[in-house]
């Protein structure tokens, strides 16, 4: 088992949620490479069958389980903490997929009130969400609602200057659209809040309701 250090200058944590897994890298100060920590959802959540943390259904729909997410950022802290000393992290960072978190209208724990002793999946059950398995990054179902809304803002050219971004297969204002159009309407009925896949991981670690920055509004056409 690593040594874990209790002196020493400031650390660094990046997060990053990809399809296929949940990856912190610490550095120092010089941004010399200090550690690197890895959840593969595939292997060490293997009870949830994705494959490529994924799950395939017929017509180009690729989805993926919430609940796993937030079970990957709990495994992930705890390989952090056992092998590395994080007291000294300063500051935290971080990035993940285009893909949207759909939190129904019923009453959620609040996120500055949650028991540190509990580990977050323990806190937010997959019933929390309208939809427990979202679309993600690599989701195509909705390239018909991403052309209609580029036509409706009258072609990619002014698509463009208007939200930042043109139609794209796996465009996430087209996704949020065709969940409005095509999925029963409960689904849409029942949603209260959603939010950027970003968003959600930073609020989990801040405990707080974090935003979606104007750079993900811009990209992701939601602007």
């Amino acid at each position: 088992m690593p040594t874990v250090h209790k002196t020493g200058q400031a650390l660094f944590l990046g997060l990053e949620l990809a399809t296929d897994q949940l990856r912190a890298t610490i550095v120092d100060e010089s941004l010399d490479l200090v550690g690197v920590e890895c959840v593969e959802f595939d292997v060490d959540l293997s009870e949830y069958q994705t494959h490529g943390g994924i799950f395939t259904n017929p017509g180009d729909a690729y989805t993926t389980p919430v609940e796993m997410w937030i079970k990957g950022l709990d495994l992930l802290l705890e390989k952090l903490s056992r092998n590395h000393d994080l007291s000294r992290i300063k500051s935290i960072g971080g990035a993940a997929q285009h893909a949207l978190v759909w939190w129904k209208s019923t009453t959620v724990p609040s996120l500055s009130s949650l028991d540190p002793h509990l580990l977050l999946h323990n806190h937010f059950s997959a019933q929390l969400f309208s939809l427990p398995n979202v679309p993600t990054a690599s989701d195509t179902s909705a390239h018909t609602h991403a052309l209609a809304i580029e036509s409706i803002l009258g072609g990619p050219d002014l698509m463009a200057s208007r939200v930042g971004t043109c139609a794209s297969s796996s465009l996430v204002a087209a996704q949020l659209l065709r969940v409005r159009e095509t999925w029963p309407q409960e689904v849409w009925a029942r949603t209260g809040r959603v939010q950027l896949a970003s968003a959600f991981l930073g609020s989990l670690i801040t405990g707080k309701w974090m935003p979606m920055t104007e750079a993900e509004a811009s990209a992701t056409g939601m602007w």
